[in-house]
């Protein structure tokens, strides 16, 4: 099944990614829904309106309606199949060894944090070079 974007790729706006690189100082929400099985990053509230944007079968930018800025990144089939094809992800997505110096919920919640932020760049690092990867394609054809 085809899915009709309502957009082209490249009218699509990074700033607040880029900003919020920059800044840190931007919450970082991630959310994992094992019964679809699809991994949401969002830089802004998760009650924010977006549309989703396809970039490939398991990557999607979410971007706002009025101004075409991207908040966010969906991942599809993420356990299933996504982090099988991305060692780098599955070794931030796992907490087997970043848990070894955990000794109660405070030891937890920064642990949390700091993968939670490291799950999150090695998804965006994939996105970019899918982005990328798009952009060369399309000049070829």
């Amino acid at each position: 099944m085809a899915i009709k974007r309502l957009v082209k790729t490249n009218e699509l706006k990074f700033n607040s990614i880029r900003n919020m690189v920059e800044e840190h100082r931007r919450s970082l929400y991630l959310r994992y829904d094992k019964q679809i099985d699809t991994l949401f990053i969002l830089w802004v509230s998760p009650g924010t309106g977006t549309i989703v944007h396809f970039i490939d079968n398991h990557v999607a930018l979410l971007y706002k309606p009025n101004n075409k800025e991207v908040v966010g990144v969906q991942i599809e089939d993420f356990e299933y199949s996504f982090i099988k094809e991305y060692v780098e992800v599955q070794k931030a997505w796992r907490l087997s060894d970043a848990c070894k110096e955990v000794d109660d919920l405070g030891d937890l919640s920064i642990v949390f944090e700091k993968q939670k932020t490291q799950a999150a760049e090695e998804v965006g690092t994939i996105a970019d070079h899918l982005l990328n990867r798009r952009d060369r394609e399309a000049a070829l054809v």
